[in-house]
């Protein structure tokens, strides 16, 4: 992952840009994180189908995403997922990964600082009325032609819905009610129960979810570029620290998402397209990078 530092810095400057002038998105995102929970009453259409959905998020890591196909749950020690149309569930390390999906996009700056960080350009579409609410829309370009438009209550200024699309795809989230507060969600919000009936599976095991197994990766195919002397488009991949600082204070990293994380994307078909020209990191050495994220990118 050899970045080129022109095409990054290029990337970088354009998206910069676009965010710094959209205040009224960086202020959505900014009360979000300041809330210490919110919920969320939603209507989700996804492939032809409509249903009603439900959130729960507190701070700093737990959430209870309630669909009817799926329930994430997350007591800030363990993530729960059933399957409700097979009854089965899984039991993993806790992480905030299902709240970046695509249904709940709105309102991933809960739990993320720079929940655009990827976004290549930022565009504003406008005012308009949605439920009888008016909202601001915000259109964001991302990798891989996937974008993701957010309408923002003019009134609140909180997120009120999205319309993400991904690969012909389109997801569209509409809450009825979103509601930020100011102090920690009860314990039993997040307590998981399994159905009756219901049958544990194994997770998908994280065969080299350690930070040294990533590190490994890194020193072979990225230091080069980005150590600790050339550092290019402000990025080290040499420590941990330096990792998770990510790129001119742009996370690289997302703990518990490699789908959304920088460095996962630019390895597998991102733009700038790392490492640049024909090189390419193998399968394997990805996946070890992949695992140490969903492992929650833990340090050494």
């Amino acid at each position: 992952m050899k970045f080129a530092a022109v095409s990054v810095v290029v990337a970088a400057c354009v998206a910069l840009t676009a965010r710094a002038g959209d205040a009224a998105l960086d202020a959505a995102n900014a009360k979000l994180r300041a809330g210490k929970s919110l919920n969320v009453e939603f209507t989700l259409v996804a492939g032809g189908s409509k249903a009603s959905c439900t959130l729960a998020y507190s701070s700093p890591n737990r959430l209870r995403i309630d669909t009817p196909t799926k329930l994430s749950v997350s007591d800030g020690t363990t993530l729960w997922v059933l399957n409700k149309t097979d009854n089965t569930y899984t039991q993993s390390q806790a992480g905030t990964g299902p709240a970046m999906g695509d249904d709940v996009y709105a309102w991933r700056g809960f739990f993320v600082d720079k929940p655009y960080a990827d976004a290549t350009e930022i565009n504003a579409t406008g005012s308009r009325t949605l439920d009888g609410v008016n909202v601001d829309g915000y259109k964001i370009t991302l990798p891989n032609d996937k974008s993701v438009t957010i309408f923002v209550d003019s009134s609140s200024g909180l997120p009120r819905a999205s319309q993400a699309m991904n690969s012909g795809t389109t997801t569209t989230a509409r809450a009825t009610k979103v509601q930020l507060g100011d102090s920690a969600l009860p314990d039993s919000t997040f307590a998981f129960t399994p159905p009756d009936g219901a049958k544990k599976i194994e997770a998908p095991v994280a065969t080299a979810a350690s930070f040294a197994a990533a590190q490994a990766v890194f020193k072979q195919y990225c230091t080069g570029c980005h150590g600790v002397d050339s550092k290019k488009a402000g990025l080290s991949l040499v420590s941990y620290d330096s990792v998770m600082a990510g790129a001119r204070g742009r996370a690289v990293v997302v703990p518990g998402d490699p789908t959304n994380s920088k460095v996962i994307q630019v390895l597998t078909g991102g733009q700038p397209k790392m490492p640049p020209g024909d090189d390419v990191v193998p399968n394997d050495a990805v996946k070890a990078i992949s695992d140490w994220i969903q492992g929650g990118a833990k340090g050494p």
